[in-house]
């Protein structure tokens, strides 16, 4: 989803923005700041919520962790990509707005589950949602992906931080439900 959302954005290798911002340390907003790094983006910041997260993508290459709890001011951050990755019902797409460059992109990877509020002075914003992945001839997510993951060696192991058996798999959605627990990436296992 983070090849494929980058690549709507028209944030290839080719041509990387200087200054990105991901809302949402989760699973794909770490997985982006890892494509980020893999197709040599400037500036990569992300807000995160949780000090696992935090260390996670200083690991996984971002420049800066902004602290998601802080309220920190976003105006004059000027990213030429947004990138929101949180959903549901969070208000993330006026912090978006207030972070992004004049004539910047944001990217919404995030599933919203409510209705979204929209600045209609977006500094004349291009709004891009992405839906999973492509396999189109010379654009294939899954090959990217895989190939972003073996270059980058250890750093991506970390997101996979909880296993589960199958027969415990409620104890597994409660893992995943508690972000305090240290939970990125919860898989369960047969």
């Amino acid at each position: 989803m983070a090849v494929h959302g980058l690549r709507l954005a028209d944030a290839g290798p080719v041509t990387p923005p200087a200054r990105l911002l991901i809302l949402g340390a989760g699973t794909i907003g770490l997985a982006v700041v890892a494509v980020a790094r893999a197709w040599g983006f400037g500036r990569v910041a992300i807000t995160a919520r949780y000090p696992h997260q935090a260390r996670l993508a200083k690991q996984l290459g971002a420049h800066e962790v902004i602290d998601a709890g802080s309220g920190e001011d976003l105006a004059g951050f000027d990213a030429d990509l947004v990138v929101e990755t949180v959903g549901g019902l969070a208000d993330t797409m006026s912090p978006a707005g207030i972070a992004l460059a004049p004539g910047g992109t944001v990217c919404i990877l995030g599933v919203f589950t409510g209705l979204l509020t929209l600045d209609p002075l977006m500094k004349e914003a291009r709004l891009q949602w992405s839906n999973c992945y492509a396999r189109r001839p010379g654009q294939e997510d899954f090959a990217e992906a895989v190939r972003i993951l073996a270059g980058a060696g250890d750093d991506c192991a970390g997101l996979l931080t909880h296993q589960v058996p199958l027969d415990e798999i409620e104890r597994a959605f409660e893992i995943a439900g508690d972000k305090r627990s240290g939970a990125v990436k919860v898989t369960v296992i047969p």
